[in-house]
């Protein structure tokens, strides 16, 4: 992978939201920071051109806060547009990290139906692997994300069923220690509601 100097400047910006307790005047917004982001991005003569890295930053930085509505509906739309603007500017298509980014604040949303949304962005990278786009495969990360919030959904029975398509090549995905983690959490939540 080539450096990039726009990367290390996102990079400590996301350090610093991260970090900030409180909402901190000199930090700027996600929003300003994509709007400069935007303006390199169509800027011939500019040495600080982004590439998916510099987006997927911005979301994992609203990932790390609380997962208010308005940072999940930005992360989501961020991540459309990188689809639509992927079509000419190829360096910001988005990766695995990018989708595992969004899901990450999906799961641990209190919004109805994260566990829907995380599946069809999943059904999203398959359908653009099939299309040959590179570095979209779904991960043990990203079926770990979902698991998660299927048990954190009261909804085990489809944490296990995932699970066990994982253990028996069905999904093509390994499960790691994070996945039965994922559904002995949902089992313990729900022992504990009854």
């Amino acid at each position: 992978a080539n450096f990039n100097p726009l990367n290390m400047v996102v990079m400590n910006w996301r350090n610093a939201s991260q970090s900030s307790k409180k909402h901190n005047r000199n930090i700027p917004t996600p929003q300003a920071i994509v709007d400069q982001i935007d303006e390199w991005l169509h800027a011939d003569e500019s040495c600080l051109q982004p590439d998916a890295k510099s987006y997927t930053m911005i979301i994992e930085a609203l990932g790390k806060h609380n997962k208010n509505e308005r940072d999940i509906l930005f992360a989501e739309g961020l991540l459309d547009w990188m689809l639509e603007e992927s079509k000419t500017q190829f360096q910001i298509q988005p990766t695995t990290y990018t989708f595992a980014a969004v899901m990450n604040i999906l799961a641990k949303s209190n919004l109805p139906d994260p566990p829907q949304k995380i599946e069809a962005l999943i059904d999203k990278m398959n359908v653009l692997q099939d299309e040959g786009w590179p570095d979209v495969s779904p991960n043990v990360v990203v079926y770990n994300t979902w698991l998660h919030s299927l048990s954190r959904a009261g909804n085990v029975q489809a944490a296990q069923h995932i699970l066990q398509q994982m253990l028996t090549g069905e999904i093509p995905v390994e499960p790691d220690r994070i996945s039965f983690t994922a559904l002995l959490s949902g089992y313990t939540r729900q022992h504990t509601q009854q």
